[in-house]
Order: structure tokens, then C-alpha cells, then sequence
């Protein structure tokens, strides 16, 4: 029954410290946003040996987008994936778009990268507007891959392109999604948001704090984390994805 840490509450979203964070606070799995710390062959061996070290369950390395990925940095974390203990499950992600020039450009079926022979899992991307047909769209391209679904909810909690919020209809889309999801190959991406209009960064809170716009999900994402699934707070502040957690899991 995982839940993660994630990367991105260390401060330049450093790959150590976010597995010491991990452990320390007894996570069950951490979340590796991958860049070229990763290309250094002493990274590689303390990134093995602390996940060894550990009891932690899984580790999710979350790929850079398309235009960003090379294949030396493909090769660094098949590198580390080789020396995974058999007892420690891993994925690995990309986000659906990238950028090209001014332009955003969905990845095609084409180019989905493998490590270590396993398609790598689709991540919605598109931020700033609440976009069905592009969740749809990932999660399409996903199931056709026969990869994981990376849903992350936060990035469609904003009003519609008309710029209007309704919320019912909001929440029955993502409730469905989440319905669809299967906790063996996907994972859910969340984080406390405090307005729909406002950036997840201008607005963050921890999950389950007043106000907070993803916690009406609740029941649902707890259901996916107990069947287990992954779950990573996507907070770049440690006490929030530590409050995120105990808010999550308290009873009501």
C-alpha cells in the first residue's frame, strides 16, 4: 500500500536527499525526478546502495520530458534498475507533452521510451485548465501501450477554457477517471490546492487542509492506496507531504 515521497520537496529536487527524506519518515517508495545527477557513476552507486539499505518498497524515476530525454540519461537509470533488489518495484514515467520551440507537442506512440525493455508509463500534462479530452488522451495512449497511467489530479484543478468552474461536473470527471485506474501498473499524483484559478504553486497547502480543492477526493485515492497503489504527494515542501500523508490515512 505505497505512498511516496516525492523529489520535488527537496530544494532543487536533489536525488539523495529525497531518498534519505524516504526513509527517515518511513515512506513506503520515493519518486526520483531524474536530470544529470544521474549520469554520475558515484550517484548511481549511493542511489543503489541506499535503496538497498532501506525498506522502502518502490522507487518511481520520473523521466524529463520528450525534448529534454537523452539516451545517456535512459542508460543511467537502466544502470540502477539492474541493481534493484528483486524485492523493490519500479516504474518509471514521462509526461505526454513536451515543447518544441513555441510549440507543445504530444509524444507520439512512436517515441514512448523503454527502460530496461518495459514501456514507461503516461503522465497527463496540460496545466492551467480543467482539459478531459486531454486526460483522455494519456490515458489512451497509455492502455494502448499496455503501460501505467500516471493520473495527476492537480494539473486539471483549474476552470474550464471558458473560465468557468463546475465543480460537479469537475469532480464526477476525475472520480471516474480514478475509477478506471488500476493500482497494480498506475499511480496518482496529488497535492493540496486552495483555489481553482489560482497556480498550484501560488495556492498549495497540504492535502486535507481547510479549503483544500482535492480533498472532496479523498475516499477514492485512499481506496486506490489501500488496494495498492501508488500515491505520491507532489508538494514541494516536506511538511506538507508529511501532513498530506496524515491527513490522507486518519479515520474519519
Amino acid at each position: 500500500m505505497p505512498i511516496d515521497t516525492h523529489s520535488g520537496a527537496i530544494e532543487g529536487f536533489h536525488l539523495l536527499p529525497a531518498i534519505k527524506h524516504a526513509i527517515e519518515d518511513k515512506f513506503d517508495g520515493v519518486q526520483l525526478y531524474i536530470n544529470e545527477e544521474v549520469l554520475d557513476p558515484a550517484i548511481q552507486a549511493q542511489i543503489v546502495e541506499q535503496l538497498m539499505n532501506s525498506n522502502l518498497g518502490n522507487v518511481v524515476f520520473h523521466l524529463p520530458n520528450f525534448n529534454a530525454l537523452t539516451a545517456d540519461l535512459i542508460a543511467a537509470v537502466e544502470q540502477i534498475v539492474a541493481q534493484l533488489p528483486v524485492g523493490i518495484k519500479w516504474q518509471a514515467l514521462i509526461h505526454m507533452e513536451y515543447r518544441h520551440g513555441e510549440d507543445t507537442i504530444e509524444i507520439k506512440y512512436s517515441q514512448v521510451p523503454k527502460i530496461a525493455e518495459r514501456t514507461v508509463s503516461i503522465e497527463n500534462s496540460t496545466t492551467g485548465v480543467f482539459d478531459k479530452d486531454h486526460v483522455i488522451r494519456a490515458l489512451s495512449l497509455a492502455r494502448s501501450l499496455k503501460s501505467g497511467f500516471v493520473f495527476d489530479v492537480g494539473r486539471i484543478l483549474y476552470p474550464n477554457e471558458n473560465g468557468e468552474v463546475n465543480e460537479e461536473e469537475f469532480y464526477r470527471f476525475i472520480c471516474g477517471v480514478i475509477g478506471l485506474l488500476n493500482p497494480e501498473t498506475d499511480i496518482i499524483h496529488t497535492a493540496g490546492k486552495l483555489s481553482w484559478e489560482k497556480r498550484f504553486r501560488d495556492a498549495a497547502c497540504a492535502f486535507g487542509a481547510e479549503g483544500d480543492i482535492t480533498y472532496p477526493l479523498k475516499d477514492l485515492i485512499l481506496k486506490f492506496h489501500l488496494a495498492g497503489g501508488i500515491v505520491v504527494f507532489e508538494h514541494e515542501d516536506k511538511d506538507m507531504i508529511l501532513q498530506s500523508r496524515e491527513n490522507l490515512l486518519r479515520e474519519h
